[in-house]
């Protein structure tokens, strides 16, 4: 058994010689055929002094070195398992629920294009060099700053009863902006189909209409967010995506109204729960969570 070790040491060096040129009447038969080497281990060890491994390393061409190749460059319609790689790192990072299958389609597009927004790349849904590398180790996400368009201002009219100066807000009405501090907490509340953002002072800031899960799919507890995508297909149907999707329990998240086949599916938000189990709101109120809550804040559902 040791012989037989021995031999393919013996093959093993010989090999790498004759890559580097060795001398022609260097002793290589001796270990080119492991059947015809010495049954004598002190015959076959002293064959392998013939070239020291130092000198093996000096005579090595710097042009033989081997150079990883560069990561491909992946677009719309390539396929094979670069696609599978990239859809599952972009899955387990949150871009997309993507069907991982191997073929680089519309979705993932999308979520190649949500990738490299949120790591301040070109935004050309390929999958390049320098997407790649941010794949590796990707900036977490911070929320963008919140922009309002002031109005122009219209000529205060003369107060009158309730309006005139000094009379009190309606009590627990919606702030409607986001104050410097940002979002404290999101309250999603199953009875009334409502969601509630909150400030970090517990002020009431936005109160949208919501569609939730029928039949309890929406669980209550307190979660949160843990991740986003601003493109998303439905786990249950293939065929239906939808914007704007902060996920705080599991596939489960706030989204906007879904579409299937560049149609909305009906959505009675305020009224009804009819989603399979995600908070369904309007575009500009899933965005507004999307853009200003970041992960980790908290999200409370209950009845």
């Amino acid at each position: 058994m040791r012989t037989r070790a021995l031999g393919g040491l013996v093959l093993a060096v010989a090999l790498l010689v004759a890559a580097c040129g060795a001398p022609s009447d260097a002793p290589l038969a001796v270990g080119s055929d492991p059947s015809s080497a010495s049954s004598d281990p002190a015959d076959v060890v002293s064959t392998t002094t013939e070239v020291p491994e130092p000198e093996l390393a000096e005579r090595i061409p710097v042009s033989q070195a081997v150079v990883p190749p560069p990561p491909p460059t992946l677009s719309a319609g390539a396929r094979g398992p670069e696609v599978y790689s990239l859809q599952a790192r972009l899955s387990a990072l949150g871009y997309g629920t993507l069907v991982v299958d191997g073929h680089f389609g519309e979705y993932t597009r999308l979520a190649v294009e949500d990738f490299q927004r949120g790591q301040g790349l070109g935004i050309d849904g390929i999958a390049g060099a320098a997407t790649w590398l941010a794949l590796v180790a990707p900036t977490p996400f911070t929320p963008g700053p919140l922009v309002i368009e002031e109005p122009e201002p219209e000529p205060e009219p003369e107060p009158d009863g309730a309006d005139a100066p000094g009379s009190a807000p309606d009590p627990g009405a919606p702030l409607g902006y986001i104050p410097d501090d940002g979002i404290g907490y999101v309250v999603v509340r199953l009875a009334s189909q409502r969601v509630q953002v909150f400030g970090h002072g517990d002020q009431l800031l936005f109160d949208f209409g919501a569609s939730t899960g029928r039949s309890g799919l929406t669980p209550r507890g307190e979660f949160r967010i843990t991740h986003r995508s601003a493109s998303t297909v439905s786990v249950t149907d293939h065929q239906v995506s939808m914007r704007w999707m902060t996920n705080f329990n599991g596939y489960i998240g706030f989204h906007g109204i879904p579409v299937r086949h560049g149609s909305e599916l009906w959505t009675p938000l305020g009224q009804e729960a009819v989603s399979a189990g995600c908070v369904r709101l309007s575009d500009d109120a899933a965005q507004l969570i999307f853009d200003h809550a970041p992960n980790g804040t908290r999200v409370i559902v209950t009845d």
